[in-house]
């Protein structure tokens, strides 16, 4: 079938309704482009309205063999494609949502890599419709419906979602993926989120002592200062948090190593799990830190 026959088909209910129960099969054909039936109903959002795309969402939705993970000829399954129709707002705020909680359901895997080497999140974090109430926090529409979002996948080019947000300063996005679990820690390459941070931080910075941008000092400011509550929250975040007090107390190690210590014979893998799980303060003598592992030697796991 043709794309403009699928385009005419989701348009209807009742013919798509017909079509389907004619030919149960159609659910999964694919037109020139690779598109099904489900790619063509992630682009309704722009042609109608909430009402209307729901009568088409119900009729979709019914199928049981509705599969969310083919990909069209750019590789975008139709999660990716209504993801990048986000700046729509039927789209962002209607038929999207309802497109992840319908996958989720169905087990989605929401590291998949669409066009871009992206995930659907990482295209979430940067698409979206800004209306009179200001930009729509789309991240929250994947966080908010899928069982599991892939928070901390990383893009064909080692880049986290919360690099995204971070690279287009959009702040909301980027505090509901560490609320939800972002760790700052993960990425690849040149894409660490604190050095992106800093890199903005530093633009804008010297554009307070440039001529042009005096009559936008204001905002400037502004952006800096979310930029630093920003990176006191990533600091703050646990899996920095965790990561810190490993160093932090790497002194146990050495203490635990030591001639005549009580585990001075045990494997490295055993004191670094020792490590990781303390949380006492400062620097621990040789005493403590044999108490602080005697504590965690009687956990299980």
């Amino acid at each position: 079938m043709k794309s403009d026959e699928f385009d005419n088909l989701v348009s209807s209910p009742e013919e798509l309704k017909a079509a389907l129960d004619a030919n149960p099969n159609l659910i999964k054909e694919q037109d020139e482009e690779g598109m099904t039936l489900l790619h063509h109903t992630a682009r309704i959002g722009n042609v109608m309205g909430s009402t209307s795309a729901s009568r088409i969402l119900d009729v979709l939705f019914a199928s049981e063999d509705l599969d969310f993970t083919i990909k069209d000829n750019d590789g975008n399954t139709p999660l990716h494609t209504a993801a990048w129709g986000c700046n729509d707002r039927v789209t962002c705020q209607f038929v999207f949502p309802l497109f992840v909680t319908e996958a989720s359901k169905r087990g989605f895997d929401f590291a998949t890599l669409g066009q871009h080497g992206q995930t659907v999140l990482h295209i979430a974090t940067k698409i979206s419709y800004t209306g009179n109430f200001g930009r729509h926090n789309n991240v929250e529409n994947v966080i908010g419906n899928a069982e599991n979002p892939g928070i901390n996948t990383l893009s064909s080019s080692g880049s986290s979602a919360l690099y995204y947000a971070i690279n287009h300063l959009h702040f909301d996005e980027a505090y509901s993926l560490l609320t939800a679990g972002a760790n700052p820690l993960v990425y690849e390459a040149d894409r660490d989120p604190f050095a992106m941070l800093e890199a903005h931080l530093a633009t804008l910075t010297d554009m307070l002592s440039q001529h042009e941008y005096a009559d936008r000092h204001d905002v400037i400011n502004e952006k800096i200062s979310q930029l630093n509550d920003l990176k006191t929250a990533m600091i703050a975040s646990e899996p920095v948090k965790s990561f810190a007090e490993v160093r932090k107390n790497a002194r146990i190690l050495a203490q635990g190593k030591r001639q005549g210590s009580l585990f001075a014979t045990l494997p490295d893998e055993l004191l670094n799990k020792i490590a990781a799980h303390t949380k006492e303060p400062g620097t621990p003598t040789q005493e403590e830190a044999e108490a602080i592992a005697k504590e965690h030697l009687k956990r299980p796991g």
